[in-house]
């Protein structure tokens, strides 16, 4: 299983072997409808999302919001972090140059 979602602490950890599949919402609505992504139209928790970076064990305050039409799980960014890791797993580039309160990430399931 390429992660896995604790409802109680909702709390995102990422299976360090296998990683996960996203899409970059934010910019693909751009990219390919033409319009701006709009985040206020989902209901959002306030969560963690936990990634491996070597054996390090890093955390990052994010929003989460369930059972969309594409994905399982949407994440919103809640704040930049100027770390590789981070900017990495939110297509973000160096030193998080392009983040915006919108930068949104679905996780894409593996049906194989």
């Amino acid at each position: 299983m390429p992660y896995t979602f604790d409802k109680t602490k909702n709390i995102l950890t990422i299976n360090s072997y296998s990683g996960i599949k996203i899409r970059d919402i934010y910019n693909y609505e751009i990219a390919e409808r033409g319009i701006e992504f709009n985040h206020t139209g989902h209901k959002w928790i306030e969560g963690t999302l936990c990634a491996f970076d070597g054996s390090v064990m890093k955390r990052y305050e994010v929003f989460f919001s369930f059972n969309h039409h594409e994905h399982k799980i949407i994440i919103r960014v809640k704040q930049p972090y100027y770390d590789s890791k981070f900017e990495s797993i939110f297509n973000l580039g160096m030193q998080c140059e392009y983040w915006n309160h919108n930068t949104t990430i679905g996780i894409i399931e593996d049906t194989t």
